[in-house]
């Protein structure tokens, strides 16, 4: 049995005076215990350090017990907090699952085969060839950058907020990495993205549209009733975050982001018994989490088996890109949780944004085709310009007129990139600042795992890097 507790759920003793401790107890069990599968099982982190990061605050009311091997091949994880137990089971690269039973299994895992990438492409970051001569850094610049990453990670050690990883990919090449070994980090830990899923899962989408087996324009009956058109949405506007669904991006233990991911057992079904806004909002822009794992369970219907389904992921892009550390995780109906559980080392994310960065194009093939990438590259004027399918974007410096509080809440948490990040710049972002920073015009891509970053720091050291690539 290995014990812990729970700083990132310490607000709970502050809350539960305003909200009834009940309402807690449906969520608290299945975020603990799915946090510890990701942290110490997924990602494998040094287990009394995870309780100090992650479960500090609670950890008298916390308990966890683990079962090295179920008969269907999974670990067992049975959480409880309160006397409340949750049973999460964890599937390897399909990742922690949240279920009701010790016996469940989601659709097409048990005939899940997942396949590995080329060891001939495990050195491949991208194309130098796109590197321009002036782009092209020295031995002494290369040797700059690596001391910055490394002060980086030993100044976070002990520090509640800290970096776990960094990589940088420029002209195609990998020219800088560090980790946190004191956590037990390494080039091969798989770490979570959290909402980095997102872009993950536009990319997938980009895959499948590419292949004719999807459309941007294919329309969702969001209570697949076919009586009342006013819920349709196309599968661009989910992309885009202008669906009109009913869902608050709030965060707390109570509110939808929380109970869909650590309470329901069905996040795309979740998403869809939220509703719709009311009419004349269905074209605001409101970044949430729901809009993506309707996404997902979109890409779903458009294969013919859940095994083709689950296998995707690798087939499309994991593989040809050498992502060999990547997981995807599921809910329980089989639906990857394309909002907020995908896992990758730093290298592998890098790699990722590459991809972005070629326009789709890796070793000469077309995984996704540049078309796709072509319909999101306006900035969105209802999001005030900071997001566009999938990804965020440096914020002008005036706030554009009307738009929504949610659209004005989104921009203004994106405004630190300005004065910091150039106006290219793409980004995959998360909840606790994992960063994959993709910059076309300086041809490269940035990626920043951790647990928190402080602004100042934050901004301190990108200006650093940016500073170094241009010198």
């Amino acid at each position: 049995m290995v014990r812990g507790g729970g700083l990132f759920f310490s607000a709970l003793i502050v809350l539960a005076v305003h909200v009834p401790l009940e309402l807690h107890l449906r969520v608290l069990p299945g975020a603990a215990t799915k946090l510890y599968c990701h942290h110490v099982l997924a990602s494998q982190l040094n287990a009394s350090l995870v309780s100090f990061y992650e479960f500090d605050g609670i950890h008298r009311v916390m308990s966890f017990v683990t079962t090295a091997h179920h008969n269907d091949g999974s670990t067992v994880i049975h959480g409880t907090v309160l006397g409340r137990t949750a049973i999460v089971k964890y599937f390897g690269k399909l990742g922690c699952v949240l279920v009701e039973h010790v016996d469940s299994m989601p659709p097409g895992v048990s005939a899940f085969q997942p396949s590995s990438p080329s060891a001939t492409n495990a050195d491949v970051f991208g194309d130098p060839t796109l590197c321009r001569p002036e782009q092209r850094l020295s031995k002494a610049v290369k040797t700059q950058l690596q001391h910055l990453f490394d002060d980086e990670i030993a100044a976070g050690q002990g520090h509640m907020m800290h970096t776990r990883a960094l990589a940088l990919i420029q002209c195609g090449s990998l020219v800088a990495e560090s980790y946190a070994g004191y956590l037990n980090v390494t080039v091969n830990t798989p770490l979570l993205g959290w909402s980095m899923s997102k872009s993950l899962m536009s990319m997938l989408a980009g895959a499948r549209v590419s292949e004719g087996k999807l459309d941007l324009q294919q329309i969702l009956d969001l209570a697949r009733d076919g009586l009342d058109p006013s819920d349709e949405v196309t599968l661009k506007q989910l992309l885009n975050m202008q669906d009109g669904i009913a869902f608050s991006e709030v965060y707390g233990y109570t509110n939808d982001p929380s109970r869909m991911l650590f309470e329901s057992r069905d996040t795309s079904g979740y998403t869809r018994r939220q509703g719709m806004l009311p009419p004349g909002r269905a074209q605001a822009w409101c970044y949430h989490s729901g809009a993506t794992n309707i996404v997902s369970d979109m890409l779903r219907e458009s294969f013919a088996s859940p095994e083709e389904y689950l296998n995707y992921p690798w087939t499309a892009l994991l593989n040809p890109l050498s992502m060999a550390t990547a997981q995807f995780h599921l809910d329980s109906k089989g639906i990857f949780i394309g909002s907020s559980f995908a896992f990758a080392s730093a290298r592998d994310w890098a790699r990722l944004g590459q991809l972005r960065l070629q326009n789709g194009t890796w070793a000469n093939r077309s995984l996704i085709a540049p078309s796709f990438f072509a319909e999101f590259a306006e900035r969105l004027p209802a999001s005030g310009q900071a997001y566009s399918g999938g990804f965020w974007h440096v914020p002008p410096e005036e706030e554009p007129a009307n738009l929504t509080v949610c659209a004005k809440e989104h921009r203004r948490s994106t405004m630190w990139m300005r004065g910091v990040l150039s106006d290219d710049v793409m980004m995959a972002q998360g909840y606790r600042d994992q960063h994959v920073i993709v910059s076309p015009d300086s041809n490269y891509v940035l990626v920043r795992l951790g647990h928190g970053w402080e602004h100042q720091r934050r901004s301190a050291f990108l200006q650093a890097v940016t500073k170094l690539l241009r010198s």
